[in-house]
């Protein structure tokens, strides 16, 4: 990269700031091929990196993922036209029925009544997340909207006043 490169080095005696020096050169050329660029399309990654043994690992993957087939006999990688979205979210037969949700068992006004803040949390936590799952039916469904409701103002009623202190008082 240089040509006719000279240094010389200096110490003033008098000095203390330490070692001074001098470079001088010439540039010669300041840009430079670059080497042997590859062409990384000709060859995957895995034939780069295992040469021949990848053949094998390949064949083995494809072997183990076979696309799954969709009722109108596509793979499932393949798109069929219309919109790629929409097709992902129509289930076309390709994935297994959604699992059954456990509905919780009904709760009594009473039961309500009966429950401390925690008790009420829990439950209203748990009977909101049912009841938001698909696969739920409509009866279950407003039943629980219903409990939820009943839950959050026993939740209300239970919240201690702030002016309460945890340890009770009198």
């Amino acid at each position: 990269v240089f040509t006719s490169f000279r240094g010389s080095q200096r110490t003033d005696e008098g000095s203390s700031s330490g070692v001074s020096f001098e470079m001088s050169g010439a540039v010669a050329g300041a840009f430079g091929k670059a080497k042997g660029t590859e062409d990384f399309s000709k060859e995957t990654l895995a034939r780069r990196m295992y040469g021949d043994a990848a053949d094998a690992i390949v064949e083995a993957e494809r072997s183990s993922n076979e696309p799954v087939k969709s009722s109108s006999g596509s793979s499932r990688g393949e798109r069929s036209g219309g919109s790629g979205r929409a097709n992902r979210n129509n289930n076309g037969g390709n994935r297994p029925a959604a699992k059954p949700v456990d509905v919780p068992p009904a709760l009594s006004d009473d039961d309500i009544a009966k429950m401390d803040r925690a008790a009420a949390t829990k439950a209203w936590s748990e009977r909101k997340k049912i009841a938001a799952q698909p696969g739920v039916d409509a009866a279950a469904k407003d039943r629980l909207k219903s409990e939820v409701d009943k839950l959050r103002a026993r939740m209300d009623a239970t919240r201690k006043p702030s002016g309460e202190s945890a340890g009770g008082g009198s």
